[in-house]
């Protein structure tokens, strides 16, 4: 008898450790397939499904053996039990084809579960409610999901205004309201930047970008005026030029000449343009600081005085934001939602080759709304005849053009997205892809899931510029 119970605890001790050696091999391999390696969610979820597979199938034949050897059923049943829910639970939070996995699990568990005959039914079934109920939770939104909404009190708004229907707004913390997309008024010059904005305003579009640096605010001025729409309708951006933050004189100067120039009583936002002052070479690091600070100084007391309605930023990285003020104190609450004098807005470039991961998480986790410009990367090649993603648009697009589904790229991201065209039919095409975007039943979930995995279907490794970036600016 004393043998016997020795030959047990040994296997025991053999199956326990066994055991555990191949659930962490297995878990491993699970994480890094969904971590490590830059696979599309088709692809995550079939090398999971063959881990669990592989696993369920170890760990059924391992319970039966134990409990011959053991003889205690019911024990190690309900090992196989805690172990499923765990890794179901496990695939739930992380895997971005939870619902999929989750029906994948649920027959998996009755494969298994039908040899385990001390696993009664009414036990099987109460498991399959709990996999039903996650399933209809539309949970696991995946890693992904997780960190695009940790932080974010961003909130989508149903649109108002004119104009073949307003597009929904964006809605901060502290009370913001902007357009989910606009139209940018970069490189337009002459009268040209007048009939652009003219046709973005008939089409629909509220949210005009300008910058003093584009030398063209009094011809956007002149098309505001023509078109007739109301002062209260419209969101615009100014933007002050590096040259003018060399004093508080020249920045105070420069809001006022846009304002002036733009035919506006107030501006809706005013950004800086760049981390950097004008004038100064990179590595002055104290220059740049105190120019940044010296801005945001002038902003605020404008605010006060309702020149200007909201603060923000353009091209700076998180380590560009804490010199905006001057000591730890005001620094500690700078992002608060009831600091009236909170940056709002943080412009960079934005689309599926470049997503600056670092300013992503900073700003989604301040509550500041990533405006993006440049969604075409400028018309670059390396992402509009990308060839993942072309066939992509190709398979799962039917009737969209490789724009169409960028512009929807960041319309999927909550980003807010500034286009900017010459062309009237352009603009038109623009306008016609955000309304698809939000028009309820014009894309299928499948659809939509592919916009927001686009980058990782892509499989975009690093980031690729392809406009001014602030790396070297301190």
């Amino acid at each position: 008898m004393l043998a016997r119970c020795d030959c047990s605890s040994f296997c025991l001790f053999v199956c326990l450790f066994f055991f555990i050696c191949v659930v962490f091999v297995t878990a491993v391999m699970m994480v890094l397939s969904l971590s490590l390696l830059s696979l599309s969610g088709q692809t995550c979820f079939v090398v999971n499904a063959v881990f669990l597979n592989l696993f369920f199938f170890f760990l059924r034949y391992l319970c039966k053996i134990m409990n011959a050897i053991i003889c205690r059923r019911e024990f190690f049943s309900f090992i196989f039990l805690f172990l499923f829910f765990v890794f179901t639970l496990f695939f739930f939070f992380s895997s971005s084809s939870s619902k999929h996995f989750l029906l994948l699990s649920s027959l998996l568990f009755l494969l298994c579960g039908r040899d385990l005959r001390e696993v009664s039914c009414p036990l099987q079934l109460t498991c399959l409610g709990f996999i039903s109920f996650c399933c209809c939770c539309g949970g696991g939104e995946g890693r992904e999901g997780r960190r695009k909404k940790s932080g974010n009190m961003v909130r989508v708004i149903k649109g108002e205004g004119t104009g073949g229907g307003a597009l929904p707004l964006l809605e901060s913390s502290g009370g913001m309201r902007i357009p989910h997309m606009g139209v940018g008024t970069y490189e337009l010059y002459g009268d040209e930047t007048r009939i652009a904005v003219l046709a973005a305003l008939r089409l629909g579009f509220r949210l005009i970008d300008t910058a003093a640096g584009y030398h063209n605010e009094e011809h956007v001025g002149a098309a505001i005026e023509e078109s007739g729409v109301q002062r209260e309708e419209l969101f615009v951006v100014v933007k002050i030029a590096p040259k003018a933050m060399a004093s508080e004189d020249l920045v105070e100067k420069s809001i006022r000449e846009s304002v002036r120039k733009l035919r506006i009583a107030y501006a809706d936002c005013v950004l800086i343009h760049w981390p950097g002052c004008g004038g100064l070479k990179p590595e002055e690091a104290e220059g740049h600081r105190a120019a940044r600070h010296r801005c945001w100084k002038v902003m605020q007391a404008l605010k006060k005085e309702g020149i200007i309605r909201h603060l923000g930023v353009s091209n700076f990285a998180p380590r560009h934001f804490p010199h905006l003020v001057s000591n730890a104190a005001e620094e500690a609450h700078l992002f608060d939602a009831t600091n009236p004098c909170r940056p709002v807005i943080n412009q960079i470039e934005l689309h599926p080759l470049c997503l600056q991961q670092e300013v992503y998480d900073f700003c989604r986790e301040r509550d500041i709304i990533l405006q993006q410009y440049s969604p075409l990367a400028q018309g670059h090649a390396k992402l509009v005849e990308h060839p993942i993603l072309c066939a992509i648009v190709k398979d799962m697009f039917p009737g969209y053009t490789v724009h169409d589904v960028l512009l929807m790229w960041g319309l999927s991201q909550g980003f807010c997205v500034v286009v900017r065209s010459r062309s009237e039919e352009h603009l038109m095409q623009n306008w016609a892809a955000a309304k698809a975007f939000f028009e309820e039943g014009l894309l299928s979930e499948s659809q939509k899931e592919q916009l927001k995995n686009l980058r990782e279907s892509m499989r975009v490794v690093e980031d690729h510029h392809f406009c001014w970036h602030s790396e070297n600016i301190d």
